[in-house]
């Protein structure tokens, strides 16, 4: 007999997991409670809209986005908020699995034409000190599920920001200014996936969306594990 000395754990309230729950990573009682992002969401960023009749949230009416879309799981708050803060600073990188399923469960279509994932880098003195880019532990798992190959090398962080959380919608554009920049393996791809975990207001995914335009990528979407709440 073996003993399982490190049994799977729910990617939310951290309880061990039964064995028929092992396959999502989440225990029944948070895949129950948790509240998957619904239509109608807005066209270009993904967040939950009121009305049917709206097509796009404030946010995007207000300032313009260089994507194609974006996508997200759940609104980011409350147990999912809990869930992606211990994954990205406690070194629960194992929650990673369970997003990436979510993700293609939901969005099974939208993998269907994209040539390439591109998980968000971040800086290198972030890694040697986290030890792990999150975006790119999602982005590998969700390789796995949906079969399209993770480029960890076109984008490169080359300047440490301040954290985007903190800043106010003008703040966070000039923090990202010149952040990114093209690596060394510039290949030829149709349709990209920008990969990260969180899209609050977006400032991260157009930075890095309008340094691969001028490389020549021309149709870029993304997509997240959570969205935050629109204006």
């Amino acid at each position: 007999m073996f003993l399982t000395l490190y049994p799977k754990r729910c990617a939310i309230c951290d309880s061990i997991l039964a064995k028929k729950e092992n396959a999502l990573g989440c225990c029944d009682f948070c895949s129950d409670k948790l509240e998957v992002i619904r239509e109608p969401v807005c066209f270009k960023c993904g967040k939950p809209l009121d009305s049917n009749e709206e097509e796009y949230c404030i946010d995007c009416l207000r300032v313009k986005k260089s994507f194609v879309s974006n996508r997200a799981v759940y609104e980011y708050g409350g147990d999912i908020k809990d869930s992606l803060m211990k994954f990205k600073y406690k070194n629960r990188q194992e929650y990673a699995n369970f997003y990436a399923k979510v993700m293609t469960d939901k969005y099974a279509d939208y993998f269907a034409d994209v040539d390439a994932l591109i998980p968000i880098p971040i800086h290198k003195s972030r890694l040697k000190e986290r030890g792990y880019n999150q975006a790119e532990l999602i982005a590998n798992e969700l390789s796995r599920y949906c079969g399209v190959k993770v480029y960890n090398d076109i984008l490169v962080r080359n300047e440490k920001t301040l954290a985007q959380k903190s800043l106010n919608d003008l703040e966070r554009i000039n923090n990202l200014k010149n952040a990114f920049q093209l690596g060394q393996n510039i290949v030829q791809l149709n349709k990209v996936m920008l990969v990260d975990d969180i899209y609050t207001t977006g400032a991260t995914i157009e930075a890095c969306t309008r340094l691969l335009h001028s490389a020549g990528y021309d149709n870029i979407c993304s997509i997240t594990v959570a969205i935050g709440h629109g204006y």
